[in-house]
């Protein structure tokens, strides 16, 4: 009994930080659309996380979405009410006119508190193998690419496999190599 309590307490630690850190970092939100709020829109390339970066470095962004087809990023002055939307993927950066966050590669090979048990394995081999191109984090999972002929691919398989391992709560890239 008392290590189902302990196993209880650990996955609700597990939900508050994991979500916690999601918002501060950003989160991808597969097939999901934030409409309206928009402050700009243009062409970008394959890469959700390109996006999500000119949101962070746009001091009015809030949140962003990406539309996979035509490669198009919109810049939203406020998170917008997520809405389903397949090929799209969307994210909450910060509260608008607060800084950029400071963005850093992840050097350590132990895994942080948030990741998922079931995740460990699959995170340690990623920081370690220098092969290693994408790693999406989710609450429940998370899964990795390593043989894809670009990172843009590497992230978009990431991101899909993950958000179908999470049953399509949002997912989120934890570190990306050989840019």
């Amino acid at each position: 009994m008392s290590s189902l309590v302990r196993l209880a307490t650990l996955a609700a630690l597990f939900v508050s930080a994991a979500g916690s850190l999601a918002h501060a970092q950003g989160t991808f939100e597969v097939d999901t659309n934030r409409w309206g709020g928009d402050i700009s829109k243009f062409q970008i390339g394959k890469n959700p996380l390109d996006c999500q970066q000119a949101c962070s470095r746009e001091r009015r962004c809030a949140a962003w979405s990406y539309v996979q087809g035509p490669q198009l990023c919109y810049l939203k002055g406020s998170p917008q009410t997520p809405t389903v939307a397949k090929g799209v993927i969307s994210g909450v950066v910060r509260a608008p006119g607060n800084p950029p966050p400071q963005t850093s590669a992840v050097k350590a090979v132990t895994p942080p508190p948030y990741i998922a048990a079931s995740c460990r394995a699959v995170y340690i081999r990623h920081f370690t193998r220098p092969s290693a191109r994408a790693l999406a984090v989710g609450p429940r999972g998370c899964s990795s690419h390593y043989g894809a002929r670009t990172v843009d691919e590497a992230i978009s398989r990431a991101l899909a496999a993950c958000a179908k391992v999470n049953r399509g709560v949002a997912c989120r890239i934890e570190e990306t190599s050989g840019r």
